[in-house]
């Protein structure tokens, strides 16, 4: 593998399989926010083709009473750009594909909280990676 190239996989789209969202009619300030992140992923025999599964939950605690919770399960989908990729497709999915589609989630829980009457929670640029192998470790 080259590090200075680019590794021959696109991220071709992304869509938001379900979403479930709960919060309390009063939303106390100050609540502290939880966020867990599951992943799981397929590739295709021919290892052309791949997608990443990512289940990705934010809570609002308060005096350690839940007030709110917005839970959304995401795909994204993968693909080799041709004979010889210069990174194989389990290690981007390990790697980088999460990053490609957190923006995306950081959006929806920004939007979807926002529409529900609350101040928008607006997830700070995290570590995706280390958030995935400590939500792993928890679970």
């Amino acid at each position: 593998m080259d590090i200075k190239k680019q590794p021959g996989i696109n991220f071709k789209s992304i869509i938001m399989v379900s979403s479930n969202f709960y919060r309390e009619a009063d939303i106390p300030k100050g609540m502290e926010i939880e966020i867990d992140i599951k992943v799981s992923s397929h590739i295709n025999e021919q290892q052309t083709e791949a997608d990443l599964d990512l289940i990705f939950t934010i809570r609002g605690i308060k005096d350690d009473i839940q007030v709110l919770r917005l839970e959304s399960r995401f795909i994204g989908y993968f693909e080799s750009d041709g004979d010889s990729p210069n990174m194989n497709l389990n290690q981007f999915l390990n790697e980088n594909a999460p990053a490609l589609m957190f923006p995306y989630i950081r959006e929806y829980v920004s939007n979807t909280t926002s529409r529900a009457g609350i101040s928008p929670i607006i997830i700070p640029p995290i570590n995706i990676l280390a958030l995935i192998k400590e939500s792993e470790q928890k679970n």
